[in-house]
């Protein structure tokens, strides 16, 4: 899978790690998942032990880059928006959303340039009240049971639903190209002919709702083949329709003037 652009504008924020292996497993699922930037907040431990780079693999030279802050406020000067991890629902506390919620809404704000931080807490206590004051907004990860998840469990998760978010934009199919502007306009002089010999235009003034049905086919965007179908069907009508109709003035195209 092709990595989307705006995975770029996100930010893993680790506060207080206290565990080498951690910090290198993090960064392995950052490279994994297509994250490039890792800040420690007031790491406890050496963030480049050799346990933390036989857990980074591949993952080395992203964690070699990994950028060194005292304070949380450090850590997102930079950034536009900050997403808090938690597990804990208190009364004093907005409610969560899950991050499969929340994660289209951080891919539309990367989208817009917007650069955003993920923000996960020490591995024994995980963000404090402070901590998450800091962020505009709470994400939690639902789990079945015991609700601890493993620190680079965690960013793995969240940063899965981000890729899965941004794929759904990046790698779809491209939508259908437009039938050219020619064809679209052969089908509704067809459509024209065939509801003015059923009475279904102003005789007098056909443009009238016409001009509301190029309005209608411009916002659908007609393809090649839909155009094909549709001018089928107006065929087969006029020719149901044969001389059993007479031109008169409508009542339909009356109510729409």
């Amino acid at each position: 899978m092709k990595k989307p652009a705006s995975l770029s504008l996100f930010e893993v924020v680790l506060v207080g790690p206290q565990n080498a292996a951690n910090i290198g497993a993090v960064a392995r699922a950052m490279l994994n998942m297509g994250l490039e930037r890792l800040v420690l907040v007031a790491p406890v431990c050496d963030p480049r032990a050799p346990e933390a780079e036989r857990m980074a693999r591949d993952a080395r030279p992203l964690l070699e880059k990994a950028v060194v802050v005292e304070t949380i406020e450090e850590a997102l000067a930079e950034c536009h928006y900050a997403v808090g991890t938690t597990a804990r629902q208190g009364k004093r506390r907005d409610a969560a959303l899950t991050v499969r919620q929340a994660a289209p809404e951080l891919i539309g704000k990367a989208c817009k340039g917007h650069r955003i931080a993920l923000v996960f807490g020490p591995e024994d206590r995980g963000l404090s009240a402070a901590h998450l004051a800091r962020c505009q907004e709470g994400i939690t990860i639902p789990t079945a049971g015991f609700k601890s998840l493993n620190l680079a469990q965690a960013v793995m998760i969240v940063a899965y639903e981000l890729l899965l978010a941004a794929g759904e934009s990046c790698v779809r199919k491209e939508p259908q190209r437009a039938a050219p502007l020619g064809r679209q306009e052969a089908l509704l002089q067809d459509l024209q002919k065939v509801l003015l010999e059923i009475g279904y235009l102003d005789a007098q003034n056909p443009e009238h709702l016409m001009l509301d049905l190029r309005r209608l086919f411009g916002r659908a965007g007609l393809s090649e083949r839909e155009v094909n179908i549709l001018r089928g069907m107006v065929r087969q009508i006029r020719w149901a329709a044969g001389k059993q109709f007479r031109v008169q003035p409508s009542g339909c195209d009356k109510e729409h003037r």
